[in-house]
């Protein structure tokens, strides 16, 4: 029983087949007072795994993030919520902020910084600053992708860091961004934006030059480059799939977002069969996103596909990123990295 007039705290997690994850981001968390597992009807052993650790388990169908973190918090009777996904861990250090917090509250919302895990390392140039912890007054997620908590009054900063294992493979990576960007298109096309020529020719590379520039992602190397240049993918995919709602692209493998992913992932798979013939892939992520951004302008300005409207601009973008690709599954098998 949690006594109300003592500082609790409640972990609230999301998850769907997160086997191989869940165990260890349960075990960081083990100092709560109440731990909520809200599972998308998982089929593999998540659930088995968490039940030990878990004070409540819910299963809900999926419909959009912020839908699932809400029904939580319905449950959570301690007077602190935390919220981290299966593929995050609270270190030492932000667990001791996060208690010291909660005792001696100066805020009723704090940041946390993500420190993300990618390829080979931690990328201390790619960290993003996000409300994960919240008094329990009535806060709620909007947005269907990339959720935020919907906070007015002051906001902290714990500087403690938590530690986020996104990488789960470059194949897995490639397909969360097709996926998060059908989320994205819709919201676009909610809002009637976003879904022009000028866009679609700029906003990828702004997206690029802000991750690897402007944040110094270059810093971290090689795979803070990879990650830049997918950030731009994801922002051009969900203009394209906008525009693909709006019948705006004249070609049956741009018809719907279903038909631009199951086009995408064939041609990724097909890549990382042709990465294993390549003995010298780059070695130089800048370099390679240069190859790349070359070959698009090749196939836009020299080759006519500008003179190909909206479609010979996406098919431009997808000759460089097609080259990216195959590079990056070139590097990770030679580094003997999945």
């Amino acid at each position: 029983m949690i006594d109300k007039n003592k500082p609790s705290l409640a972990i609230v997690i999301p998850t769907y087949n997160e086997e191989n994850y869940i165990l260890d981001a349960l075990k960081s968390v083990s100092f709560a007072d109440q731990i909520i597992i809200i599972d998308s009807y998982s089929t593999d052993k998540t659930l088995e795994i968490a039940r030990p650790y878990c004070t409540t388990v819910l299963e809900r169908n999926f419909d959009n993030f912020s839908s699932q973190r809400n029904a939580a918090i319905e449950k959570v009777t301690a007077n602190w919520i935390l919220f981290i996904d299966a593929d995050e861990r609270v270190s030492e250090e932000l667990k001791a902020q996060i208690l010291d917090a909660i005792s001696r509250p100066e805020h009723k919302a704090y940041k946390i910084i993500q420190l993300h895990y990618y390829m080979d390392r931690f990328l201390h140039h790619h960290t993003d600053r996000v409300i994960r912890l919240v008094k329990n007054e009535g806060y709620r997620f909007i947005g269907e992708v990339h959720e935020h908590l919907n906070v007015t009054s002051s906001v902290g900063i714990l500087k403690g860091s938590l530690l986020h294992y996104t990488y789960k493979g470059f194949t897995s990576y490639l397909d969360k961004k097709m996926m998060y960007s059908s989320f994205q298109a819709k919201e676009l096309l909610k809002k009637n934006k976003g879904h022009n020529y000028f866009l679609l020719l700029v906003k990828p590379n702004i997206r690029f030059i802000k991750s690897a520039f402007i944040k110094g992602g270059y810093k971290d190397g090689y795979p803070a480059l990879v990650v830049a240049q997918i950030n731009g993918l994801g922002v051009f995919m969900r203009i394209t799939k906008a525009l693909a709602a709006k019948n705006k692209l004249k070609d049956s493998r741009f018809e719907s977002a279903e038909h631009i992913d199951k086009f995408l992932k064939s041609q990724h798979a097909q890549l990382k069969i042709n990465a294993k013939t390549i003995e010298k892939p780059h070695e130089n992520g800048l370099k390679l996103k240069i190859i790349a951004s070359l070959l698009f302008y090749k196939e836009y300005i020299f080759k006519g596909g500008i003179f190909k409207g909206k479609t010979g601009l996406i098919n431009s973008y997808l000759t460089g990123h097609f080259y990216f690709v195959e590079q990056v599954y070139a590097w990770l098998d030679k580094h003997h990295l999945e």
